[in-house]
C-alpha cells in the first residue's frame, strides 16, 4: 500500500520481485527447479556442450557434453555433431543457481525412459507392461524427488 505524504506532496512506494513478475508476466530464473522438465531449442553447439534456451522465455543454460548421452549410447562427440542450432530439444532441468544466474541442463535419454514407456504401454494396451511402467514411473519420480531435496540446500531461492 503506498504511503501518501499530501503536505510534501510525496507518494512512497514499495515493489517487491514477486510483485514484478506479475507486473511483467516473465518468466524468472527461480520459476526452474531441479528435476523439471521443459521444452527449449539449441541456441548454440560448443565442444563442451550445448547451450539450450527454455522456449517461450529468454533463460538459457548450458547441457555439458557429460550430460548428452547415456554411458551404452553414442558418445558425446557423435552427439555434438548431430545436435545444431535451431533443434528443438526435452530437457531436464539439472541445477539453479540464482546467485550466478546459470541454470545447467540434462538431455539423456534416461532422464525421460518413464515418459517414453509410458507412452509405448499406452499403444501396447498390455497390462503388465503398465504394471512395470506405474512401478518404474514411481521410482524414478521417487529418485527425481530425492535428488530435488538433495540440492535444494545447494541452490538458492531467487
Amino acid at each position: 500500500m503506498p504511503s501518501i505524504n499530501r503536505e510534501k506532496d510525496q507518494v512512497e512506494m514499495t515493489l517487491r520481485s514477486g510483485d514484478l513478475k506479475t507486473l511483467t508476466g516473465r518468466t524468472i530464473l527461480s520459476d526452474f527447479t531441479p528435476g523439471q522438465k521443459v521444452d527449449g531449442v539449441i541456441k548454440k553447439v560448443e565442444d563442451y556442450g550445448v547451450f539450450v534456451e527454455i522456449k517461450g522465455t529468454k533463460i538459457s543454460g548450458l547441457c555439458h557434453k557429460s550430460e548428452l548421452v547415456d554411458a551404452n549410447g553414442p558418445s558425446a562427440a557423435e552427439a555434438l555433431k548431430l545436435l545444431k542450432p535451431g533443434d528443438s530439444v526435452r530437457a531436464v532441468v539439472l541445477k539453479v543457481d540464482c546467485e550466478k544466474r546459470k541454470i545447467s541442463f540434462g538431455l539423456k535419454p534416461s532422464y525421460f525412459f518413464s515418459d517414453d514407456l509410458a507412452t509405448s504401454d499406452e499403444d501396447e494396451n498390455s497390462d503388465e507392461g503398465s504394471a512395470r511402467s506405474e512401478s518404474s514411473e514411481a521410482q524414478e519420480d521417487e529418485d527425481m524427488a530425492s535428488n530435488a531435496e538433495s540440492s535444494a540446500d545447494e541452490r538458492n531461492v531467487c
